[in-house]
Order: structure tokens, then sequence, then C-alpha cells
């Protein structure tokens, strides 16, 4: 089993998991050291994946949204780009993601 498709075979167990599951259950089930398997969830994890340690082992955050979802398009410069966000996250909006289109390195993505 590859890097990839064990990787995939962790997210599946979290998923299924009623509980959490501890590093050396999961390294037993993909037939791999524990040391694997914490550099697998960091890999994870810088994916994207909402993974949480607790005392008794790895947990997927499932995270329900409240509220909506909007995509806000803003035209302006650097100056009023702070106000902008400080404005959203002031009155309670969550920004999950910023891209910019820069004139030179194209667009610029951050979550």
């Amino acid at each position: 089993m590859d890097n990839v498709q064990r990787r995939k075979q962790i997210i599946a167990i979290l998923n299924e998991a009623d509980a959490p599951v501890n590093g050396t259950t999961l390294a037993k089930m993909c037939k791999v050291s524990r040391q694997i398997i914490v550099g697998d969830i960091a890999m994870l994890r810088a994916k994207g994946r909402n993974i949480i340690s607790t005392p008794r082992g790895y947990q997927l955050l499932h995270v329900e949204p409240v509220g909506c979802r909007r995509l806000m398009v803003c035209k302006h410069g650097v100056e009023l780009m702070q106000l902008e966000l400080e404005t959203m996250v002031d009155n309670g909006g969550v920004v999950e993601n910023v891209l910019v289109e820069h004139e030179v390195y194209g667009e610029l993505e951050a979550k």
C-alpha cells in the first residue's frame, strides 16, 4: 500500500469510527509503524483535513456549517483589504479562503 492509499484508509477509518482511534490501532490496521501514522496525520492536516488529537486518539472533526456561505468578490486596493476582512469577522463572519489576483504573480490563495 502506498502513502496515498494509506492516507485514504486512515480517513475512512476515522470517518467510520464512533470514538477516537489511537495511533497504535491505526498502525496495526495499516500495517505500518505508529511513527508513520503520526507523519500521515500531519500530512493530512496540512492538506486541510480536520483531524484532532485527543487523549484517546485521533478523531475526524465533522463541522456542521452554521448560517450561510457566500462568495464575496471585491475590487479595491491593498489599503482597504484589512478593513474589509476585519469588518466581516467583527460582524460574525468567518473567512475561509482568500484569493487575490496579482498582476505579476497571478492568483494567490490562502485558507
